[in-house]
């Protein structure tokens, strides 16, 4: 019965590149990035759709989903490489898969040029 239920689970998991092990559920996946030993992002107006969380050592910005969002849950991590240099992107979600698809391809847009 737990592998049934643990299929269904890992079934609902949506997944973007592959740094982030999605199949650990998003409890897990929130409190490791709510230990990080840098305090939370306070963004003004304290954002209902979403909270920051710095992992300086690893050079990482995980993002997590408030359940006001409708793509909640989900995690995104953003971390720098060095060699080449550039962004890695990870991202699980497990709630509805077109609002996931959307907030990925938000975050994915390049901002303007000003």
């Amino acid at each position: 019965m737990i592998g049934l239920v643990a299929a269904v689970l890992l079934g609902a998991a949506h997944q973007y590149g592959a740094e982030l092990d999605c199949a650990a559920g998003y409890e897990a996946l929130r409190a490791g990035a709510e230990r990080s030993p840098e305090e939370p992002s306070a963004l003004p107006g304290a954002n209902p759709l979403f909270s920051l969380h710095a992992d300086e050592t690893a050079r990482a910005v995980y993002t997590l989903t408030k359940p006001a969002h409708p793509a909640h849950p989900a995690v995104l991590k953003t971390r720098l490489v060095p060699a080449p240099p550039g962004v890695e992107r990870s991202a699980c979600g497990y709630g509805d898969k077109a609002e996931f698809d959307r907030l990925i391809a938000d975050w994915l847009e390049e901002p303007p040029e000003e």
